[in-house]
């Protein structure tokens, strides 16, 4: 009779296949109870395999019965308790186990539980090698046996892709269905690999078996995960061109592809709107199919409504599913009340709530946790309305989970009330409730949304320790909690568990990995992770634009002002942390030097780069994103001539003589600009990026054949001084193109300003970097912004949001344009006239400078007409 005994584990670190326990002798102990099995299977008292015997040498000999291991074993994979496989015994023994002769003559009884076992053990690797065994061995009485969900399903909570594909190709073909396929799919599914899932039909194709309409659902279900709307239609229209019917099941998960698109961020609101027309309809094709919706059907279509910010619609749809003879049910109001939180009326909200209650439908945990989340829309929660939702659900009966008093933590937190946040513990505890993830994120939420950092860190340690972690999205708002306060040592902590759970970093987890690296001026290291990013095909959005240009605009005001005129500075080496950090990332960064040089031509370069990289991504650039990269193209004053801070001296007549003197002057460094724009103030390339930024209406249009008035109100003081020299240039290039007078006016709406306050230079009175604290969200509106703003020469301050109203007057002063102004009502205009006479002068004076000397600049003589007249004027013929 057969006896079932445990191997001793130590034996099998390798083994890829299993046999028969030998049975222990007097010299050997069997393993120990606590140790856990590796398998269980059959042996007999009359059969002792051969067991392998390690000599000094490394030789490897067979005990009990000798000779070499011999070709019929398995190649690599010794058997469960250190046995070689061997196809028979020295002198016509029994076969040993693992070999193929074994697998021949075993009982199928014993060769079952062989499988049986490693199913249980979740051994899939060992299962399929016996599985191959068995067909080697022709046993098609035991492969009948096998039970294919089995392994298929341990996969799928694997995701292992591979290992079940690799199950299909070891069973004949005669055992594999269209079961089998759509459970092979089903594992592609739980993957989120929709290639594998399509690989998977087309192989099912291949045998001649046809799709089912099963089949194509969990097709759908895997575009679905994938957000692919597209294949999913596709897939639905091969679907009826096959000539299969389709059920209410197949249109309910196409509905929920396209609620689960929706939920894509960078989708623009025509797109959602699109994709809820296709929802509906499918509802018309169910109804032309003879096909009567159900409540699922109606749920997952409120469901696209509510996604697609349809309030109304949603409701709409409610009514129609009543006339059509559906009830709704508890996961109906869900929805609903979803849909009115998405819109942000927590009142609709709970009015749904107070309906789903009166109608008397069969409540469920869904429809409590809903309405609580709802009581979270404002600021101010009102707790009351929670504890009562909190009772409601008592005296309901319904058993709360873990998604429920998370949603319950969260609320007492955003109500200030933290000792009730960490005491419904208790509850959880009464209710038997385990700590979980949900759990885990609530409290964490809960203590930042308090700015309780040290309570936060300490809930996470104390999860962590127990191997429970947050999710996705409060990993991020922790980690970018830890880089405002704590420092790059804690980010790297908290990453360590991040890539350890496993997750992958999204936009918003390096989003937080690069301010942390800016608030310990590790500007090398940020580039290097934002490039890094860039290989990985990961976009860059708004906070990574931003962050990365206040990194570079930090770094310039660095090498700026650690030398008076010099463009270079030598920079540390990355700390210990860097290089940490990027191990934690995985990043493969080559060797930097112990000293960096680096120069502000290179980190404009990159702030210009950086901002077009955003852009590439379909990004429309902010104000905010715009005032940080004009601050990084703004030239310093030290290498600035000084006719260019004199705003009376800066006219067309002088403009190229500035302009050559300061290519002169920064022909030395290798930074010269080609092209410099009309006040040498800023990079050349500002001029184009304005005009870009029009182009996508991200600053205001203008158009110059009308009476252009423009309102400046809303920009920060960059902004408006680049957006004025873009206008003027325009208007310089239109005049250039078609010398005629300009006929309409051009005013500027600006803050009220004092006129006194108008000076030479729009730079800041006092340059300085980015504070470390701040992120695109602190940052102040512009109005705002212009209260800490100063402007002006030695001994002046002007505040209170006049300084855009400063930049643009000393903008138009150092154009040499004359201009009309109403300091006290902020209004600045230019006639007409004026505007011909100035187009007129910088016409003239680019003509002029553009026509070649005959005397070369050999005396007076050689200098150009509008020179000697110059000369002239000042007295200055003969010098």
């Amino acid at each position: 009779m057969s006896q079932w005994r445990l191997c001793d584990p130590r034996l099998d670190a390798h083994a890829a296949v299993v046999g028969p326990c030998v049975q222990f002798s007097s010299t050997r102990r069997p393993c120990h109870s606590r140790l856990r099995p590796q398998c269980c299977i059959p042996s007999t008292s009359a059969e002792a395999p051969a067991v392998v015997t390690e000599r000094a040498s490394g030789e490897r000999r067979l005990g009990r019965g000798g000779g070499m291991r011999r070709k019929g074993a398995i190649d690599g994979a010794p058997a469960v308790d250190g046995s070689v496989a061997e196809e028979g015994g020295q002198g016509g023994g029994p076969a040993s186990p693992g070999s193929l002769g074994y697998f021949e003559g075993a009982p199928s009884d014993a060769l079952m539980g062989m499988f049986s076992s490693l199913m249980v053990e979740d051994r899939l690797d060992a299962a399929l090698e016996v599985l191959r065994r068995l067909v080697q061995a022709n046993r098609l009485d035991v492969l009948g046996r096998v039970r294919h969900k089995d392994f298929l399903r341990r996969a799928a909570d694997r995701k292992a892709v591979k290992l079940a594909f690799r199950f299909l190709q070891v069973l004949p073909r005669e055992f594999v269905d269209a079961r089998t396929y759509n459970m092979l799919v089903t594992v592609c599914v739980r993957a989120s690999n929709l290639a594998a899932a399509l690989k998977a039909a087309d192989m099912m194709k291949s045998t001649g078996l046809k799709l089912d309409v099963y089949l194509y659902t969990n097709l759908i279900k895997a575009c679905s995960v994938a957000g692919d709307v597209n294949t999913a239609f596709d897939l639905y229209a091969e679907l009826k061109s096959a000539g299969i019917r389709p059920d209410c099941q197949v249109h309910s998960v196409l509905t929920s592809t396209c609620a689960q698109a929706m939920k894509n961020p960078q989708l623009e609101r025509r797109e959602q709107l699109v994709l809820l027309e296709r929802a509906v309809h499918l509802l018309e094709d169910m109804k032309n199919s003879n096909l009567k919706p159900d409540t699922a059907n109606w749920n997952t279509l409120m469901g696209c409504a509510a996604q697609a910010g349809q309030l109304p619609r949603a409701f709409e749809m409610l009514q129609s599913m009543e006339e059509s003879g559906c009830i709704p049910d508890a996961f109906t109001y869900s929805v609903l009340i979803d849909a009115c939180s998405k819109a942000n009326d927590k009142d609709a909200a709970l009015k749904v709530y107070k309906r789903a209650l009166k109608e008397g439908v069969e409540p469920t945990v869904v429809l409590f946790t809903s309405a609580v989340q709802a009581c979270t829309l404002e600021g101010d929660v009102n707790l009351e309305t929670v504890l009562g939702i909190y009772s409601d659900l008592g005296q309901h009966g319904v058993k709360p989970d873990s998604h429920f008093y998370a949603a319950l933590i969260r609320a007492a937190g955003m109500a200030r009330n933290l000792d009730l946040a960490f005491s419904l513990r208790e509850d959880m505890k009464t209710d038997h409730i385990e700590a979980s993830t949900p759990i885990c994120s609530a409290l964490i939420g809960a203590a930042l949304f308090n700015s309780k950092l040290g309570l936060a860190d300490s809930v996470y340690q104390d999860f962590a320790s127990r191997k429970i972690f947050p999710c996705k999205r409060q990993f991020n708002v922790l980690l970018t909690a830890h880089a405002r306060r704590s420092g790059l040592r804690k980010v790297i902590e908290v990453m360590k568990d991040f890539v350890a759970v496993p997750l992958e970093p999204d936009v918003y987890t390096y989003t937080a990995i690069l301010s942390a690296c800016q608030r310990v001026d590790e500007a090398e290291l940020a580039y290097e992770i934002a490039q890094d990013m860039k290989r990985h095909g990961i976009p860059w959005d708004e906070g990574i634009c931003f962050t990365m240009l206040r990194i570079c605009y930090n770094r310039l005001w660095a090498i700026r002002h650690q030398g008076t005129n010099s463009s270079h500075v030598h920079l540390h080496p990355p700390s210990p942390e860097a290089w940490k950090l990027l191990e934690t990332l995985g990043i493969q960064s080559p060797e930097v030097p112990k000293s960096q040089v680096s120069s502000d031509s290179c980190w404009v370069d990159r702030a210009v780069s950086i901002y077009k990289d955003t852009l590439s991504s379909s990004y429309t650039p902010t104000i905010k994103v715009l005032d940080r990269l004009f601050a990084c193209l703004r030239i310093p004053r030290s290498r600035l001539p000084e006719d260019a801070l004199t705003p009376f001296r800066m006219t067309a007549h002088n403009l190229r003589e500035v302009q050559q003197l300061h290519l002169r002057q920064t022909s030395n460094d290798g930074n010269a600009l080609s092209g410099a724009s009309e006040s040498n103030i800023f990079d050349p390339r500002a001029i184009r990026i304005a005009k870009e930024a029009i182009s996508k209406r991200a600053l205001p249009q203008f158009y110059l054949d009308r009476v252009c008035e423009l309102d400046l109100r809303g920009m920060p003081p960059a902004v408006a001084e680049v957006y004025v020299l873009t206008l003027f240039e325009s208007l310089k290039d239109c005049y250039g193109a078609a010398p005629q007078p300009h006929e309409h006016p051009i005013s500027f709406h600006l803050p009220p300003y004092d006129m006194k306050d108008v000076f030479s230079s729009s730079y800041r009175k006092v340059e300085c970097p980015d504070e470390a604290g701040a992120d695109i969200e602190d940052m102040p509106e512009a109005e705002e912004l212009d209260n800490d703003v100063s402007i002006g020469g030695p001994g002046v301050e002007c505040t209170a949001r006049s300084s855009t109203s400063l930049i643009v007057v000393a903008t138009l002063q150092r154009l040499g344009i004359w201009y009309h102004s109403d300091a006290d009502k902020g209004r600045v205009w230019v006639d007409p006239k004026d505007l011909t006479r100035w187009a007129q002068a910088h016409h003239r004076a680019a003509w002029t400078s553009s026509t070649p000397s005959f005397m070369g600049d050999r005396g007076p003589m050689g200098m150009s007409i509008a020179s000697q007249r110059r000369s002239i004027r000042l007295g200055t013929i003969g010098q």
